[in-house]
């Protein structure tokens, strides 16, 4: 770091002469030349002399030391150090010779922790301006390009607690909405998906709860959640409670991405659970979506919620593969209507039209089945942050997750239609009685591709995957809600499926 008053900045010039010397002096001890060991010259010598050689740590006579093969080698392939710039005048002499252990605490100092100073003191300089300057009185200035959001304001030290004003003519908002002013969040003009009340209610009321909800994650999260990997049959159950605080965090996007996850090399395989893509510029149904989660957050910071709700991933093992040719179970009772949606559907297993990233575009812009039941039931959100992406032979049960809002439209229509009071009734662990089942279609790029055998194959593998009971008894007997999976943006075709 090096510190120059501005009148002292310029270099001192140098004539032809000097230049010459200078560069025969830098040619005649480059370090390839075995005929010589000069050290190089000092770059900013402005003297008339030849330049002064630096003393050989073993010789002090004019006879060049006789090397070694070794030394003589290891001399050609050492690079010249070059001494750094000084501060301060120069004079017709040039600076004093540097010693060369000041030369390495300059070039190396950072590494080796060495300090080194030269020049004027730092005090010569820092003391030209040691006190704030005096500048004019607010109100004698008639610049009209000083413009002044403050009634004029002086400073006084015996009074280190005032406060300037605002400038508030006729006491109120005077709204500018123009190319030369800051269009406000406040401006009558500014078109806003929200009342002035509803603003003033989540700004005052939810959004600070929403900031206990982070601050107390230690309390109410003591363990961090497992997170369900690749090949894995386990599960996480939590607390309404503790998807709230997860999930708040996800809204202030304080997650580490995955380009930040430095001890995990499978970040890629998860999601990037923070809100951060949601805020950005896109199609009206992102706001729409953000909508149905700050419905979510005033609802859960308004009560409460006391129910559980778990994540469950499961892995079909190879050897549990059914032989279809081979099979003779006949196929089950079948509905046909047109008149419900899925998640409308009560005791039943719900089918999630997945990406195999949990949650496909939820979070930026994408609308179709699954991020919309997502974003309806943010609860859904949480596994984001704990499921692992699927493979061909997975499948992950959401259970007891609680719808908070309506809704109206689907994909580009898509409109988030107000509150909504999720009646379903709790089994024994405090869960509600909704299950749904993520299961990942394959994205047929060319369509035709899907009639292939192995194409086949792999989506009867998923289904019964993701349909197969986990165990018997009456229990584990239920029925299934699906519909045209994988047969919109994936190309599916509706016959096949």
């Amino acid at each position: 770091m090096g510190c120059v008053p501005s009148s002292q900045s310029k270099r001192p010039k140098s004539d032809n002469r000097q230049m010459s010397a200078e560069q025969g002096s830098q040619r005649q001890g480059r370090p390839n030349d075995k005929r010589s060991n000069q050290t190089p010259q000092h770059p900013e010598r402005h003297d008339n002399h030849e330049p002064r050689q630096m003393p050989h740590p073993g010789k002090h006579d004019n006879h060049e030391p006789k090397q070694t093969p070794g030394q003589q080698e290891r001399f050609n392939n050492r690079e010249p150090k070059q001494a750094p710039h000084h501060l301060g005048r120069f004079d017709n002499k040039g600076p004093e010779p540097i010693e060369e252990e000041n030369i390495d605490a300059f070039e190396n100092g950072a590494q080796a922790g060495a300090t080194a100073s030269r020049g004027a003191s730092f005090e010569s300089i820092t003391n030209i301006c040691s006190q704030p300057p005096q500048v004019e009185d607010m109100q004698v200035i008639g610049n009209e390009n000083s413009i002044f959001m403050i009634e004029p304001f002086k400073y006084n030290p015996s009074q280190p607690d005032r406060a300037p004003n605002p400038i508030n003519v006729g006491n109120d908002y005077g709204d500018r909405w123009d190319e030369n002013h800051l269009r406000m969040p406040c401006s009558p003009k500014y078109i806003d998906a929200y009342s002035q009340e509803e603003k003033d209610r989540f700004l005052r009321v939810t959004l600070p709860k929403m900031c206990d909800l982070v601050l107390t994650l230690e309390a109410v999260c003591p363990q961090a959640p497992p997170l369900l990997r690749i090949g894995s049959n386990r599960s996480v159950t939590m607390s309404q409670k503790q998807a709230a605080s997860l999930l708040a965090c996800s809204f202030f996007c304080l997650f580490p991405n995955s380009s930040n996850r430095k001890q995990s090399q499978d970040a890629d395989n998860y999601q990037n659970p923070n809100f951060d893509r949601l805020y950005a510029n896109g199609p009206p149904q992102k706001m729409e979506k953000l909508k149905c989660i700050l419905n979510y957050f005033r609802r859960v910071t308004e009560k409460m919620p006391n129910g559980v709700i778990t994540f469950q991933r499961y892995m079909l093992p190879s050897k549990s593969y059914p032989s279809w040719r081979d099979s003779n179970i006949n196929l089950g009772d079948l509905h046909l209507t047109t008149s419900k949606k899925i998640e409308e559907v009560q005791n039943t297993l719900q089918a999630d039209f997945a990406n195999k990233y949990i949650g496909g575009g939820v979070l930026g812009s994408g609308c179709v089945q699954e991020e919309i039941r997502f974003s309806i039931c943010p609860e859904m959100l949480v596994s984001l942050l704990v499921c692992e992406v699927m493979e061909d032979n997975e499948c992950i049960f959401l259970i007891g997750c609680e719808q908070y809002s309506s809704y109206r439209g689907y994909a580009h229509s898509f409109q988030f239609d107000g509150d909504y009071k999720d009646t379903t009734p709790k089994d024994n662990w405090g869960r509600k009685w909704c299950h749904l089942v993520a299961m990942d279609a394959i994205y047929f790029q060319n369509p035709s591709t899907q009639y292939n055998m192995k194409a086949i194959d792999r989506e009867l593998i998923k289904a019964y995957t993701s349909f197969r009971p986990l165990g018997k008894g009456p229990n584990y007997e239920f029925g299934i809600t699906t519909g045209n999976w994988g047969c919109g943006a994936f190309n599916g075709d509706k016959q096949l499926k």
